[in-house]
């Protein structure tokens, strides 16, 4: 276990990577080459190191602790890469935890929001959070990716730290594609009517770069939604996510105090400054570049879910069949639904 962590800690090293207490000897084995490393790996457990290279590498690569020290490091890259990948889904979206595939019922936000009153002597009343029905099924998203005995004959660590690094950039995204969708695709709810449409009084006539009457028609919507009982959700808008393509003019108005004209020259931007946490998806400007939401605190709109909660990809690794080296599979179990239209509205130019 020391060697392999070691070596883990001087491939993660050599690939430029922090590590804050590399394991010991991680330091003397960075400058060890991986052909080097399997070199090592087969004397320390007793093997042989004749016959030619690539024959070595494949003993190593089968008879050895090699195949987990390069998963391990795998690994390291590959959630650095997740972490770091730029994507927005977090800012704005929950998450939940699905025990299996089936298909789920996400519970949404039409609950009671008062006490009900109890005379004297008597009994209290149960209240129980309204199940809307919207569904949601998780499906499995991955790829395989090689590592062959030429790279490690080569020394290609580049190749092998990038490919990690690219499919935890790969699973990020997934995950912030299938937030942006659940939002984009307005599926029918279990009312019957699309997520976003005058039915719900979530859906207006505006887009294009915010202003102060286009935002507060729908700020003021979202405010007078109710629930079933018609009591006021209070649903007090937080975000705002538009195209790409509104970047520039939508941040121009919320960071401008004074939005007046000649005429009227000092008034004030009530929606400038921090009053919306603000994010930008070029998945939007292929819907409709004109269109922007706004939606309620976290858990209103949109909520991924991840397999018992795990919302980081897993890697895996098996000695390869088809190609000579190892073979590591990146998957990550995931899915994304509205939880209800309550909690959002939409303002385009076409009002659709």
């Amino acid at each position: 276990d020391k060697v392999r962590a070691a070596a883990r800690d001087s491939l993660l090293l050599r690939c430029g990577m922090a590590v804050d207490k590399p394991a010991p000897g991680a330091v003397e084995m960075r400058s060890m080459s991986m052909r080097e490393l399997a070199r090592d790996f087969l004397a320390r457990s007793g093997q042989s190191l004749g016959g030619d290279i690539k024959t070595l590498i494949g003993r190593a690569l089968t008879t050895t602790d090699l195949p987990m020290a390069l998963t391990e490091t795998a690994r390291k890259v590959l959630e650095d890469a997740f972490e770091r990948a730029d994507h927005t889904w977090d800012l704005w979206a929950a998450t939940g935890s699905l025990d299996d595939f089936k298909i789920s019922h996400a519970v949404g936000v039409d609950f009671e929001t008062t006490l009900r009153k109890v005379e004297e002597d008597g009994e209290y009343t149960y209240a129980y959070a309204s199940e809307r029905g919207e569904q949601v099924q998780l499906a499995t998203y991955g790829r395989i990716y090689p590592i062959t005995r030429q790279a490690i004959i080569n020394d290609d660590l580049g190749v092998f730290t990038d490919m990690a690094a690219t499919r935890g950039r790969a699973a990020a995204n997934t995950v912030n594609n299938l937030a942006y969708r659940a939002l984009l695709g307005n599926p029918v709810m279990s009312d019957g009517k699309p997520l976003f449409s005058a039915a719900h009084n979530n859906l207006f006539k505006g887009g294009g770069i915010p202003t102060i009457d286009k935002l507060g028609a729908v700020l003021t919507a979202m405010k007078l939604q109710r629930n079933a009982s018609g009591e006021f959700l209070r649903i007090n808008p937080q975000f705002f996510l538009a195209p790409v393509a509104l970047e520039t003019g939508a941040e121009t108005f919320f960071n401008s105090q004074l939005i007046g004209t000649q005429a009227q020259p000092n008034v004030s931007n009530i929606y400038g400054g921090q009053r919306f946490t603000r994010a930008y998806d070029p998945l939007l400007d292929e819907a409709d570049p004109t269109a922007w939401y706004l939606l309620g605190p976290k858990g209103t709109s949109i909520k991924v879910y991840f397999l018992g909660g795990a919302n980081s990809p897993r890697l895996e690794e098996k000695q390869g069949w088809t190609i000579d080296g190892v073979e590591f599979k990146v998957s990550i179990d995931v899915a994304a639904a509205p939880v209800s239209w309550l909690g959002m509205g939409k303002s385009s130019e076409s009002g659709k």
